[in-house]
């Protein structure tokens, strides 16, 4: 059932012309795109909702929805530039590429359930080029950036722990290092003083021998 749905909206894709809603779409983009053009930086804002119905049918020759009833955009994209320009579209994107972005070149290991926020919130730019993103859709935004904040952060704590306890360690095996070796130098003296004090005690031996006789 779900791969038959999905070859459906293939086909709808390959079709516009003749099934689905892509035709219709398209017809919708051709109506208030002069609008988009004419507003690019800031929109229309509120003149936007106050701009009478644009989208007329070709069969009927009338306006598709009521003036007054909104414009029924079915493309989020289309949404933003058309009520806040590129503006809008920027500060709507930036947050949802700085996500991806940071996700991507994190220089800690994420966590499953963070990379699973990503890729939803991922989709929406997809979704959002045939359909209207819920406001829930921010809120799973909102969590995303919290939980990548968290993450990294915690990941790069425990990394700088890492490394202290590393250098610690190594501190450690040097001192210890080096009171071997002073241990070894003494113990070296140590026995070159015996070898020495071993040395004159047979000399005055053999001095005493060699007097007797």
């Amino acid at each position: 059932e779900v791969l038959a749905k999905i070859s459906e909206r293939v086909e709808d894709i390959g079709k516009a012309d003749e099934q689905g809603t892509g035709k219709w779409r398209l017809e919708q983009f051709e109506s208030y795109l002069p609008f988009i053009l004419d507003h690019p930086i800031y929109g229309m804002r509120f003149e936007g909702f106050e701009l009478p119905n644009q989208f007329i049918s070709e069969k009927s020759n009338k306006n598709t929805f009521a003036d007054g009833s909104g414009h029924h955009f079915h493309s989020f994209y289309f949404d933003i530039f058309f009520y806040f320009g590129t503006i809008g579209f920027l500060l709507v994107f930036w947050p949802i590429g700085g996500s991806i972005y940071k996700t991507i070149t994190a220089p800690v290991p994420i966590s499953l359930e963070t990379i699973a926020f990503v890729v939803f919130i991922a989709s929406g730019v997809i979704y959002g080029l045939s359909y209207l993103l819920s406001y829930y859709f921010f809120s799973c935004l909102g969590i995303t950036i919290a939980l990548l904040e968290n993450n990294i952060d915690k990941g790069l704590a425990e990394r700088a722990q890492l490394q202290t306890d590393y250098d610690n360690a190594v501190a450690d095996k040097e001192d210890e290092l080096e009171a071997d070796n002073r241990d070894w130098e003494q113990a070296q003296l140590a026995h070159a003083e015996a070898d020495d004090e071993g040395v004159g005690a047979e000399t005055m031996y053999r001095n005493l021998l060699n007097q007797r006789r």
